[in-house]
């Protein structure tokens, strides 16, 4: 006779086992016997992309050719750029949506607008919104998109992938952050006026993980707020990251600011701005600026 101890636990294993072949049995049956029964989602034949880091998002999940329209500014391929757009992301034409009859609209938390999602669902337009705060939050927000329009596979390669080289390029950062100050940075989007990204935007963020500190900073006003040339002298960044395009009727942002004392380096808007695959070579260069560049 076994001890007591050892016969309920051989009595629970027993169990176990019965409970294990019975629920094995109830899986045949559901596979092999009742095919008829389905639950599958309908995947996405028509997808309106409300704002341009989403249609790049969906592009990036080899999903491109379900696009039936777009939001201004989402020219990162000539295939999405020949699509019509909507206008703005913040300011989408409800009858222009509409009239390309989408069967998945795919908004963006803070930035499309509440009141266009509700009347878009009283259209009876299926609607999903992603949020992607900063770059950190980005395959998480690829692994959802990957559920939304049934590319999951895809979504869990780009999404490990991502995260693989986000982490190498903290390594990076820290490694170069060793006995040095973090530079001080301002990221102007234009000029005249001059309009920052405060360290609450994706771009601002994006300064803070790569070893920078935003000089624009929250004070609980607009994320992007004016600067006047008063306030550039005070916040007396190191270097100014400028987005915008050369003035056509007098000196230019990279000449003024040249003549106050600060540097300026031009960078590109979209991958700065833009949540994307490509804010990790955002993310590189603006390590490169900041700890090769700035103070070598």
């Amino acid at each position: 006779m076994l001890y007591p101890h050892l016969q309920r636990l051989h009595d629970a294993s027993v169990s176990c086992v019965r409970k294990f072949l019975l629920l094995s049995a109830l899986i045949f049956y559901f596979f092999q016997l009742a095919p008829a029964i389905s639950f599958a989602v309908d995947a996405p034949a028509r997808i309106m992309a409300l704002a341009p880091s989403i249609a790049e998002l969906v592009c990036s999940l080899d999903a491109c050719s379900l696009l039936v329209g777009r939001t201004d500014y989402a020219d990162f391929n000539s295939a999405v750029s020949a699509l019509p757009s909507v206008g703005a992301y913040n300011r989408p034409d409800l009858e222009k949506i509409v009239s390309l009859s989408p069967d998945l609209c795919i908004a963006i938390e803070d930035g499309t607008p509440p009141q266009l999602i509700d009347r878009l669902i009283a259209f009876g337009i299926r609607v999903e919104t992603l949020s992607i705060t900063d770059i950190d939050s980005l395959p998480q927000s690829l692994l959802t998109l990957g559920r939304i329009i049934l590319r999951e596979n895809e979504a869990a390669c780009r999404s490990a992938a991502f995260r693989n080289e986000l982490r190498r390029l903290e390594e990076l950062v820290e490694s170069r952050m060793k006995n040095r100050n973090r530079p001080k940075i301002l990221f102007q989007l234009q000029e005249d006026p001059i309009i920052a990204a405060s360290e609450d935007t994706f771009a601002g963020k994006l300064i803070q993980k790569a070893g920078g500190e935003n000089v624009v900073k929250n004070t609980g006003g607009s994320a992007y707020p004016i600067i006047g040339k008063e306030d550039l002298l005070l916040l007396s960044p190191d270097l100014i990251l400028f987005t915008g395009m050369a003035s056509e009727t007098g000196p230019d942002t990279m000449t003024e600011c040249n003549a106050m004392g600060f540097r300026v380096i031009r960078v590109p808007s979209d991958i700065f701005t833009r949540p994307s695959l490509n804010s990790l070579e955002a993310l590189e260069r603006l390590i490169h600026i900041f700890y090769d560049d700035v103070q070598s």
